[in-house]
């Protein structure tokens, strides 16, 4: 096989996957059925409120705790390093 075909191979392949995407178009578009309906806000619940503001606290505490953690474990490792050096 002509080594210019691995090249050629998938241009050819692209191109022939490529005439099938002017169909949509040609037909009405993707939006062409879609119909513009009056935004209706919907019902806050207080307890869901609430709770996503809970779980943003909590999510936050066991960031800070996490930290906490890394910061000890890599400050005890970095002064024992840093003992054993002098």
């Amino acid at each position: 096989m002509n080594p210019n075909w691995k090249i050629f191979l998938p241009v050819i392949i692209a191109l022939f996957l490529n005439f099938g995407c002017g169909t949509a178009e040609a037909v009405g578009g993707y939006l062409s059925g879609y119909e513009e309906v009056e935004p209706k806000p919907t019902a806050v619940s207080w307890w869901s409120t609430l709770a996503y503001l809970l779980s943003l606290v909590a999510v936050f505490a066991v960031v800070v705790v996490m930290a906490y953690f890394t910061a000890k474990f890599i400050g005890g490792r970095l002064c024992r390093q840093a003992a054993a050096e002098c």
